[in-house]
């Protein structure tokens, strides 16, 4: 049986970095994507530098501030930082600028390969799913040739190489339910789809707390994906733990 299980928001915090450290080194996660416009992405990328893993850009046109000068990118700001992803969600009219979009995503891959010295193994994108953003992700990737987690927003259905993947982004509040959210996903699963299971794993600091909707669920999801108890059981049933960029 396979599985992807990715670790979204690298670089968020110095609390976030650690806790996603720790599911690399000691855990399942071996997909992680990097949010480089974030000021602990340095930070974050260097804890697991020398770790096996597909690292990923995280494009992300919601949080922190812009790659590109603000005058670039006028229609993804509000007061010098990214528009909050409510302000994406609430909004009848797809209002992201394309060309801000594509030319914010470009800077993003071009920082990313600043930071790591290589190219994203793959693209996707943080919090803000509209259409708009998720063409102008997907020019950018195929312009730069790297793979890109394209979403079927109605379906939740991601596309990789041709290969059918179903997202299931987990908001479990504490390990047990976790445990029973994964298994039931792995072991139940009789489509032909591979599940992708997204985890936001991290400890907690005060810039987390100020800035995102998504707190103390990351503890827990670190503790999960650490855990004896899923690692063992993993073994048991012959659980195979896929790369993005193997699919």
């Amino acid at each position: 049986m396979n599985v992807i299980v990715r670790a979204d928001d690298l670089g968020y915090s110095e609390a976030v970095n650690y806790g996603i450290a720790k599911a690399v080194k000691q855990g399942i996660v071996n997909n992680v994507g990097l949010m480089v416009n974030m000021p602990y992405a340095k930070h974050g990328y260097d804890l697991i530098a020398n770790d096996n893993i597909c690292l990923g850009l995280h494009a992300n046109i919601s949080a922190g501030e812009p790659i590109s000068s603000i005058e670039e990118v006028p229609a993804l700001i509000e007061e010098k930082q990214f528009k909050k992803s409510a302000v994406y969600r609430s909004s009848v009219k797809d209002f992201v600028n394309i060309d801000e979009a594509v030319l914010e995503v470009q800077n993003q891959v071009n920082r990313f390969k600043e930071i790591t010295g290589f190219a994203p193994h793959y693209i996707d994108i943080h919090a803000v799913l509209n259409p708009n953003f998720l063409s102008a992700a997907k020019a950018v990737a195929e312009q730069n040739e790297i793979l890109f987690v394209d979403v079927n927003v109605k379906s939740g259905t991601i596309l990789l190489n041709n290969q059918g993947i179903k997202m299931q982004v987990e908001n479990g509040k504490d390990e047990e339910v976790l445990y029973d959210s994964f298994f039931s996903t792995v072991l139940d699963n009789k489509e032909a789809e591979i599940p992708m299971i997204v985890y936001h794993p991290g400890f907690i600091d005060a810039p987390l707390i100020k800035s995102s909707s998504v707190v103390t669920e990351r503890a827990f999801q670190v503790s999960f994906l650490t855990s004896e108890e899923v690692k063992s059981t993993a073994v048991k049933y012959e659980i195979d733990f896929l790369r993005i960029d193997e699919v």
